[in-house]
This record gives structure tokens, C-alpha cells and sequence, in this order.
């Protein structure tokens, strides 16, 4: 009776530790999903910017041709981020975001109408708001994947994904432009 009673015990502690290892899964992925998805719409924002600055730019279309192809792929970079979490695909968005905006400051700096024009002005201030609104996302984001990235690689926790939800690990947001810059590179 009492070994029975035992293993009664000891099979309901173990459903209800994987149900809770279950749900802490599926919760970090969710919050990995939802802050990617913050990513996105961050992106989106700039996206309706940059719209609104091509048509500023468009006066000056035959000065800067590039700017305004520049600007368009840009848009066309953005539209095609994936819907699934992925870093991966957010590093060449970034750094043509970059370009975009320093190529976009040359030109108020060589068009003099163009920086006393309160508009341009306006939508460079944006602009560098957005920007530093995607880096805060990304920073979320990338805490979001090493939450869940951790959720399923620890012990019990790998054993519920594997058996149960098959879950990948998510590609973290990097800059290697960025790492570069550094002289001491991990060893990891």
C-alpha cells in the first residue's frame, strides 16, 4: 500500500513539473514572438517616414536619384522581414536603415532649402526616434530569445520540448559590424 501510495505521489509531482515546464515554454516563446513582433512594428513606423520623406525627396529627385532608390529598398527590406522570429533577418535592415539615414543627412546638408524646411526636419527627428525605438525592441527581443533559447535547453525542460513541443532555438539579433569594432572577442 504504501509503495503504491509512493509512486502515486512521485507520478503526480512529475505531471504536474511537466505541465509547469510545458507552460514556461510555450510562455517565453510567446514573449519571444511578442517581441519580435515589436521589432516588426517598429520597422513598419519607419517604413510610413520614410514614405512620407521619398515624397519630400522627390523635389530634389533628379540631385539625389540614389537616395530616393535608397529609400525605396529600404521599404521593400522592411515589408519582407518574416513574421517568425528571426535576428538574422533584421542585420541587413538595420545597417541599409543606417546608410539611408546618413545619406539623407548629406543631402539637408547640401540642399540648404532642404534643412531650413521645418517637414525634413521633422521627419529626420522621427526618423532617429524609430531608430532608437528598433534598438530598444532588439534588446528586448534579444532577451526574449535567451529566455526561451535557455527554457529549452535545460535539463527536463530539453526532455518536454523534444518529446512533447519540438521547439528550435531562436537566432539572436548581432551585429558583427558592431562586434568588430571591439578588441576583445569572447571565448565562446
Amino acid at each position: 500500500m504504501t509503495t503504491t501510495l509512493f509512486i502515486l505521489i512521485l507520478l503526480i509531482i512529475l505531471g504536474i513539473t511537466t505541465i509547469g515546464v510545458y507552460n514556461r515554454i510555450i510562455a517565453t516563446a510567446n514573449a519571444a514572438q511578442r517581441a519580435w513582433a515589436d521589432v516588426l512594428a517598429y520597422e513598419r513606423q519607419k517604413t510610413k517616414t520614410l514614405e512620407a520623406l521619398t515624397e519630400q525627396a522627390d523635389a530634389f529627385k533628379e540631385h539625389e536619384h540614389h537616395l530616393m532608390t535608397e529609400l525605396t529598398q529600404l521599404r521593400e527590406s522592411i515589408a519582407a522581414l518574416p513574421e517568425s522570429p528571426n535576428g538574422g533577418t533584421l542585420k541587413p535592415v538595420e545597417t541599409m536603415s543606417q546608410q539611408v539615414v546618413d545619406r539623407v543627412k548629406l543631402a539637408v546638408e547640401a540642399y540648404p532649402e532642404l534643412r531650413s524646411s521645418n517637414v525634413v526636419t521633422g521627419f529626420m527627428r522621427e526618423i532617429s526616434e524609430q531608430q532608437a525605438n528598433v534598438g530598444a525592441a532588439i534588446n528586448v527581443f534579444n532577451s526574449e530569445v535567451e529566455r526561451f533559447n535557455n527554457s529549452i535547453q535545460f535539463f527536463l525542460a530539453a526532455q518536454v520540448n523534444n518529446l512533447m513541443l519540438h521547439k528550435e532555438r531562436i537566432v539572436p539579433f548581432s551585429d558583427s559590424e558592431a562586434a568588430s569594432g571591439f578588441e576583445y572577442q569572447p571565448n565562446f
